[in-house]
């Protein structure tokens, strides 16, 4: 099996060859159909990354959740921990750590719940994930069992199987613009 540095540059390659267009459309989709699990429609909080690069663009779904009156919390880095700050505008992002957009002058809140929409570059059909190396959302989870969780990713990243330990977060959901991979969350 090939190690996780290589997976990620080969999935960031790939994911960075699909057209804009297609990222676009592709991320509708998948965020459609996030959008209509109970998971969702039943969460207050919402806990998502902002995208960047060619990440599944999650500022759909940013803005959905603004509409329907829930609350959208950002993550910011911070040495080895992760904390979320409450986003109510796009102009309270700025480009931080590495170009990715984070949350500027506001104040982190302390989450004992909701729904953490996950970002990754690869899966594996029992979802187990590749995150970007830095463990911020698997030592988040570790710490805050309350919380939900769905990661988001193009099909071409979901692959036949990964390298993990247990130490690595499994979403309850992983959600491609083909299905819903899960066995434990509601889909209906």
């Amino acid at each position: 099996m090939e190690t996780k540095p290589l997976i990620r540059k080969r999935m960031q390659r790939l994911r960075d060859a699909i057209p804009p267009e297609e990222r676009e459309r592709k991320s509708r989709v998948i965020l459609d159909q996030l959008t209509s699990l109970p998971v969702y429609r039943n969460a207050d909080q919402i806990l998502v990354y902002v995208n960047y690069r060619s990440e599944v663009i999650t500022r759909y779904l940013i803005e959905k959740a603004w509409k329907e009156e829930r609350r959208v919390f950002v993550p910011l880095c911070r040495k080895n921990n992760m904390v979320w700050c409450p986003l109510s505008s796009f102009e309270e992002l700025s480009p931080g750590m590495m170009g990715i957009p984070e949350p500027v002058g506001l104040e982190p809140e302390e989450i004992r719940d909701g729904l953490v929409i996950l970002p990754g570059l690869a899966f594996d059909h029992e979802r187990h994930r590749i995150g970007y190396g830095g463990g911020y959302y698997d030592r988040f989870l570790a710490e805050h069992p309350r919380c939900r969780t769905a990661a988001v990713a193009y099909e071409l990243q979901v692959l036949p199987e990964v390298p993990w330990t247990d130490r690595d977060a499994v979403p309850e959901a992983l959600i491609t613009e083909t299905g819903i991979y899960s066995d434990e969350m509601d889909t209906e």
